[in-house]
């Protein structure tokens, strides 16, 4: 059976480090474009 709990330990790791990774450089090229800055301020609150 697959542990899905066993899925981020291992080198499985490197996989989760890589999609956050990927996602911390989208979310830092979006804050480039103060449209979407913008957005993102006035949804924060």
């Amino acid at each position: 059976s697959y542990n899905v709990e066993g899925a981020f330990h291992g080198p499985n790791k490197n996989i989760a480090d890589a999609v956050n990774s990927v996602l911390t450089d989208t979310i830092a090229d979006m804050s480039q474009d103060t449209s979407i800055h913008e957005f993102i301020k006035q949804n924060a609150r």
